[in-house]
């Protein structure tokens, strides 16, 4: 019921409104109410898979290795677009990994311009490297010359590393020559001021992505921003499902405490780094 809700409290933002929603899901019962609720597509987020693994997000290298989760979501909707990541150490596990996603029924793809092993968008990292735009230009024209995929998505992390508007704008006409059906942007501050104002100087001829990572609603910014077709709520779902879990007591139940609590992405950082040193120090719990 408060997936239903939560999902239903998004949808009734963007009903009125010129933008389609992207909702992240983590299996088919929550890929099924956003779709059924109405969202446009279904996002399947690398962060809440490697999560849900107990594993660090730190680069989908081998697609297998989330079968059984992206099969799940898949069974919730048809328009299911794939958080693709890094898409692979290098073309071959490219291809490889994209053949797995069209026997999977996937829609769509995002892929990132993060070097391998990538670091998590939402994580301040001083150790963060991009590919040089012709090498993520490459990576879009493969997807894109298999004809197997309706949308492809570039996304660039070039505001996160704070370079140089020059240096963003070259990205920009690499991914769109390449072929991306459309670009995401990605932005993890909170100044969307500051992201509007950056958009607004560059010469842009795709539709845009909006990735609200962190926000529970829509900055009122983006809508001054144009070109913007996509907005999407990638993990706030799952967030919210974590953020119950953590409350769970004997009072709560006993008590009949109502479970509202949403985890900040640190949480869940913190949680996956517990289970990782178990698993290194041979422990079964965590």
């Amino acid at each position: 019921m408060a997936g239903r809700i939560f999902v239903r409290h998004k949808l009734n933002i963007m009903k009125s409104s010129r933008y389609k929603l992207i909702f992240g899901a983590v299996d088919a019962v929550t890929s099924t109410i956003s779709h059924s609720a109405g969202a446009d597509f279904i996002w399947a987020s690398s962060f809440i898979l490697s999560a849900m693994m107990g594993k660090k997000d730190d680069g989908i290298t081998n697609i297998k290795t989330f079968s059984h989760h992206i099969k799940s979501i898949s069974m919730g909707s048809n328009n299911i677009i794939f958080d693709f990541d890094i898409g692979g150490k290098n073309i071959r596990d490219l291809g490889q990994n994209l053949k797995h996603l069209v026997n999977h029924g996937v829609y769509g793809v995002c892929i990132e311009d993060e070097s391998y092993p990538k670091v998590n968008a939402m994580l301040g990292n001083t150790g963060r490297r991009l590919l040089e735009p012709h090498e993520m230009a490459k990576k879009i024209h493969y997807i894109k010359s298999k004809n197997v995929m309706k949308i492809v998505i570039a996304r660039t992390h070039s505001m996160i590393i704070n370079e140089q508007l020059g240096d963003l704008q070259k990205r920009i006409l690499a991914y769109e020559d390449a072929g991306a059906d459309a670009l995401a942007i990605h932005y993890t501050g909170s100044d969307w001021r500051k992201y509007a104002e950056t958009m607004a100087k560059l010469n842009i001829s795709k539709p845009l992505v909006i990735i609200l990572s962190k926000e529970l609603s829509l900055p009122p910014e983006i809508d001054k921003i144009k070109g913007v077709e996509y907005l999407v709520f990638p993990n706030q779902l799952y967030r919210e499902m974590i953020g119950r879990a953590m409350l769970v007591s004997k009072n709560n139940i006993y008590d009949g405490s109502f479970w509202q609590h949403i985890t900040t992405t640190d949480h869940i950082f913190n949680l996956v780094d517990g289970i990782n040193k178990n698993l290194l120090e041979g422990k079964n719990e965590v």
